[in-house]
C-alpha cells in the first residue's frame, strides 16, 4: 500500500519544538492568529476570558460554536492567557471538523467484506463498542481511510469512530476521545496519542475504584508529594494555597509506563444551595516528559472548577458507577518525589512520537491508527487517534472491555 500524501507530509513538516519544554512547532501567538483568520468559518461567535470568574485566577478560556451538531462551549486551559485561549478555540475547531457533512470520498462496505477485499479495515470489536452499539461484521457503514502508524500500512476505520456525533449506530453517544488539533499534523498526532493513553489509565483507575478492591487502587495512584515538584508547578500550587484550596498530585500507573499525572483541587467550602460543602476539581495529563503532563493535570483541574462554576458546558454519557469508589484523601500517604516518575525530554516531535509509539509497542499493542479530518478550508490539522485495546471506559462507562475487567481475575 502506498502512503498517502497527506500522511507523507507527517515527517516532511517542521518537528523541532519551542524548549523540550513544549508540545507545540510554533509560539502560541502565531497559532492564535490562524485560529483568528478560522474562526468565521466554524463559526467560532465567541471567545470569553472566563479566569476573572475565580478566585484561583489562572488563565481558563471559552470558545462558542452555536450551528454545532455536537458541544456548543467549548473550554480551555494553558499557563498563560494566549495558551488558554488557543486551547479553547483549537477545541472548537476539533469538534467542527469531527462532524461528518465534512467528509468526502467515503468507502461503504461490512467489516467482512472489505476485509475479504484486501481493503485492511480495523476490527471494530477491538475499541471497546458498547453494548447497544448496532454493529455486526457483516452489517455495511461508511469507513474512513486512515494510517496505521505501528504497521506502516493504510487501514478503514467507520466513520462512527471517526466523526462526532456518530451518524450510524455502531457508537450511540458522543465521543471524542483522540481528537486532536495542531498546527501541523505531527502535532495532532502526538496530542491525539497523549489523550488516548491518559484516557486508558484513567479508564482503568475508575473501573478499580468503584469494582476493584483498596489496594489494587492503591497501586495504580501513586502519590506525589508537592514540595518535591519544578519551580513552575510550585508556583502554580502556591497560587492555588493562597487562594485557600489545597491539591492532591499523583502518578498513574499503567504497563504502557508513559507519564500520567492526576492532579485534584480541593475546595473545602464550595457554593451549594445547601450552603458551602467541599468539592474536588479534577484534572488529568499525560506526556511523553513528566513535568508537561504535570502543567496539563494542574491546569485542566483549574479549567473543571470553572466549567462548574460557568455552568455552560454541554455534558454527555454521565453514568453512575455500580458502587461508590475508594474516594480516600492521598495527604495522609507519603508521597514520592516528582523526579522518580518516569519522564522522557527531547526537542523534536517526532522523537516523542517515535517513544510514544515504543511504548505502546512494548506493552503488546499492534496498531495505532490515526485518521486525518482536518477540514480543507482550515489552516489547522485535525486528527483522530485510535489505538485498538485501549479501554474506553473513562469515556463510556458502558464500555468495559478485558482491560479493565482483567483487573478483577
Amino acid at each position: 500500500m502506498v502512503l498517502t500524501p497527506g500522511w507523507e507530509a507527517l515527517h516532511r513538516a517542521p518537528s523541532q519544538k519551542l524548549s523540550p519544554l513544549s508540545h507545540r512547532t510554533c509560539p502560541p501567538e502565531d497559532t492564535e492568529a490562524r485560529l483568528d483568520s478560522l474562526a468565521r468559518h466554524v463559526p467560532i461567535t465567541r471567545v470569553a476570558d472566563l479566569t476573572p470568574l475565580d478566585r484561583l485566577q489562572l488563565p481558563v478560556f471559552s470558545a462558542t460554536t452555536p450551528l454545532a451538531t455536537d458541544l456548543t462551549t467549548h473550554l480551555g486551559k494553558g499557563r498563560d492567557r494566549t495558551s488558554a485561549r488557543v486551547s479553547a478555540m483549537s477545541e472548537a475547531v476539533e469538534r467542527f471538523a469531527a462532524e461528518s457533512r465534512h467528509f468526502p470520498s467515503l468507502l461503504t462496505g461490512s467489516f467482512d467484506s472489505l476485509q475479504a477485499a484486501g481493503d485492511n479495515p480495523c476490527d471494530p470489536a477491538s475499541l471497546e463498542l458498547p453494548s447497544d452499539s448496532n454493529y455486526t461484521p457483516q452489517r455495511e457503514y461508511r469507513w474512513f481511510r486512515g494510517w496505521d502508524l505501528l504497521q506502516d500500512s493504510t487501514t478503514l476505520l467507520p466513520l462512527d469512530l471517526v466523526c462526532s456525533p456518530p451518524a450510524e449506530g455502531l457508537l450511540t453517544d458522543v465521543d471524542t476521545n483522540g481528537l486532536a488539533a495542531g498546527n501541523t499534523l505531527l502535532e495532532a498526532v502526538v496530542h491525539g496519542l497523549c489523550e488516548v493513553i491518559e484516557r486508558d489509565c484513567l479508564g482503568q483507575l475508575l473501573f478499580v475504584s468503584a469494582f476493584g478492591e483498596p489496594q489494587q487502587q492503591q497501586a495504580m495512584d501513586l502519590p506525589i508529594d508537592s514540595s518535591t515538584l519544578p519551580p513552575g508547578a510550585m508556583a502554580l500550587v502556591a497560587q492555588i494555597e493562597r487562594a485557600g484550596q489545597s491539591l492532591e498530585l499523583s502518578q498513574i500507573v499503567s504497563d504502557i509506563d508513559v507519564p500520567v499525572i492526576r492532579c485534584r483541587i480541593i475546595d473545602p467550602e464550595f457554593p451549594h444551595s445547601q450552603g458551602s460543602r467541599r468539592r474536588i476539581f479534577p484534572g488529568f495529563g499525560a506526556s511523553p516528559c513528566a513535568e508537561i503532563a504535570l502543567y496539563r493535570a494542574i491546569t485542566e483541574a483549574v479549567q473543571s472548577r470553572l466549567a462548574v462554576i460557568q455552568g455552560a458546558r454541554d455534558s454527555y454519557n454521565s453514568l453512575s458507577l455500580g458502587r461508590a469508589s475508594h474516594d480516600k484523601s492521598a495527604a495522609s500517604v507519603a508521597g514520592l518525589p516528582f523526579d522518580s516518575v518516569s519522564s522522557f525530554s527531547s526537542t523534536d516531535l517526532l522523537h516523542d512520537l517515535d517513544y510514544l509509539l515504543r511504548q505502546l509497542r512494548n506493552a503488546g499493542f499492534g496498531s495505532v491508527v490515526a485518521a486525518d479530518v482536518s477540514h480543507p478550508d482550515m489552516a489547522l490539522a485535525v486528527v483522530r487517534v485510535r489505538v485498538p485495546g485501549l479501554t474506553s471506559f473513562a469515556v463510556n462507562r458502558r464500555r468495559a472491555g478485558w482491560r479493565c475487567l482483567r483487573h478483577l481475575v
